[in-house]
């Protein structure tokens, strides 16, 4: 059986579905299938706009979720959401052409990989190694203070106090 996935939700569903059995969004056939089908969806853009606009939902809205970058805008606050668009950026990356326009463009082939794409793996890459290291640095560095603190309490509690009072000027 072959098959396709909601252009709302994302979900696998039959090729021949009218509706989503998960979220109720219209399918092959419908309005809205016709403004994606004379509106492609670009993955090298999805990609920047989830890298870049993440916390905010644009690269949901650019693929037609809606409710989804409702959701991200609601809660962009708490930095949740651009942590779920790092990696949906970085998913979007590494995702094959083929796979990416059968998700978000009706099976229709309109993205090749051009040489722009290894540029993006490797700054996806990069923003997630210096995401993690900027975690590492921002728990060790105050522990490593603290350290240093209590390290040179220790020290001058271990030293003799002088029995010659101050010189006075």
């Amino acid at each position: 059986m072959e098959s396709k996935y909601c252009h709302s939700c994302g979900e696998q569903i039959a090729k021949t579905a009218s509706t989503c059995p998960k979220c109720g969004a219209p399918q092959a056939g419908s309005v809205s299938h016709l403004i994606s089908a004379a509106t492609p969806r670009n993955k090298t853009l999805t990609v920047v706009f989830a890298l870049i606009l993440g916390a905010f939902g644009v690269h949901k809205f650019y693929l037609r979720q809606y409710v989804a970058g409702v959701i991200y805008l609601l809660f962009f606050w708490t930095y949740i959401p651009g942590l779920i668009a790092l990696v949906e950026g970085s998913r979007f990356v590494f995702m094959s052409d083929a796979d990416f326009d059968n998700r978000y463009n009706d099976g229709q082939q309109v993205n090749k990989s051009g040489p722009l794409a290894p540029i993006l793996a490797a700054v996806t890459i990069l923003m997630a190694i210096i995401a993690v290291l900027s975690i590492i640095v921002a728990i060790a560095l105050p522990a490593y203070q603290d350290y240093r603190k209590r390290a040179e309490a220790r020290s001058n509690k271990d030293k003799p106090l002088s029995k010659t009072p101050p010189a006075r000027s």
